[in-house]
């Protein structure tokens, strides 16, 4: 598969030894109902800090992860959570080929008839990934983006969050507004009414109506 699975396609190959579900929903959603044998991996263990790499990769081996696994990432569906965790993941140095995100997420998967539990996972026994140096290519470092905020010509700064953020109805650290030059492109908007994604060709036309080339 892609990057994307469907619901259908996870409830084939669920229970595989080579394929590990990961749950980067809230505890609470996840205590509440989750996908048998998902692993609970919320994403805000990861950070939002940086960690040395040898705290990620024993993280990383308490969830199970092995060497050659495909790695299927979800959260509550239509939210931004399991796409960090990919990044996450992808950033300590995880082929992207091995990740793959549930397409609309538990939504979708309960929708789909998928079976649900909420009984704990049991933890899985230690996997034996191997993390070497961060791919720093994945990245934008700050000089990086304070350079590109000046050339709005030829950079394009994507602000995800929630209209209020951006038009300061809401502040984080208690300064309101946005990056001078930054484009509005909310997270929620990459998705379909059942939290799955948008198809490419629809993504392409938002992009487009926002001037982006």
């Amino acid at each position: 598969p892609g990057r994307l699975v469907s619901a259908s396609w996870l409830q084939q190959h669920l229970g595989r030894p080579d394929v590990l579900v990961l749950d980067a929903s809230p505890p609470r959603l996840h205590q509440q109902q989750h996908i048998p044998g998902a692993i609970p991996a919320p994403l805000f263990t990861m950070g939002p800090h940086e960690l040395p790499q040898a705290e990620v990769q024993a993280r990383l081996q308490a969830w199970g992860i092995g060497a050659h696994q495909r790695i299927v990432i979800l959260d509550q569906g239509g939210t931004y959570i399991a796409a960090r965790l990919f990044w996450d993941l992808l950033h300590h140095g995880l082929p992207a080929e091995r990740l793959h995100l549930l397409d609309g997420g538990m939504a979708k998967w309960v929708a789909s008839g998928g079976a649900v539990t909420n009984a704990p996972t049991p933890a899985p026994a230690p996997g034996s990934v191997r993390l070497t140096a961060p791919d720093h290519s994945v990245r934008v470092k700050l000089p990086e983006f304070l350079a590109a905020t000046g050339d709005p010509q030829h950079q394009v700064m994507l602000e995800a969050l929630d209209p209020e953020y951006f038009f300061g109805g809401a502040a984080f650290f208690n300064r309101a507004g946005h990056v001078p030059h930054a484009t509005l492109m909310p997270a929620n908007d990459f998705y379909n009414a059942d939290k799955t994604f948008k198809s490419p060709a629809e993504i392409q036309r938002m992009l487009h109506h926002l001037g982006i080339r």
